[in-house]
């Protein structure tokens, strides 16, 4: 069966009620923490997706994976993520966190990046 566009956002926007019916394991201090120091590394309009373990509140552990975008690609340079992980961890603590750009470069790895993408929920 093949699915088209708009049958493709469909199931999408389905995927994103069941998780948030679910919930995710973390906090809102973390996901408003997260939120403030991507916009300060990344710029305004800057949108964090969290995918992953964390969006199952029954599984247990689990690093925090992050998939960050802007419109503006030119702000989501390897420098500006490095700041926003030594900002984060000062902030949460020091834990397991996984950060993907969505620029040209993460595009290409297209396995990881396409699961990340169909199963992350904005934060």
């Amino acid at each position: 069966m093949k699915i088209g566009k708009s049958g493709g956002m469909a199931m999408r926007k389905n995927i994103h009620l069941f998780f948030l019916i679910l919930g995710m394991r973390i906090s809102q201090q973390e996901i408003n923490i997260i939120k403030e120091i991507a916009k300060q590394s990344f710029g305004e309009g800057t949108e964090v997706l969290l995918f992953g373990s964390r969006i199952f509140d029954q599984k247990k552990g689990g690093d925090i994976d992050l998939l960050i975008r802007n419109e503006d690609k030119t702000k989501l340079t390897l420098s500006a993520k490095i700041d926003f992980l030594v900002e984060l961890k000062g902030q949460i603590g020091d834990q397991k966190i996984d950060v993907i750009l969505d620029n040209d470069a993460s595009k290409r790895k297209t396995n990881f990046y396409h699961s990340a993408t169909i199963q992350a929920i904005k934060l």
